[in-house]
């Protein structure tokens, strides 16, 4: 995150930890995502 927020890194990274707390206060989440593998082969 440096390279987007320099020196304003570690207190970001502290409001958004506050944040999702706030949401969820066990620090535990959860994402449902999707996947598609196609496989080809040649003859």
């Amino acid at each position: 995150m440096k390279i987007f927020y320099g020196d304003k890194a570690e207190a970001f990274e502290a409001d958004i930890k506050e944040a999702l707390v706030a949401v969820e206060p066990s620090g535990h989440f959860t994402e449902e995502l999707t996947a598609t593998i196609q496989v080809v082969w040649k003859h």
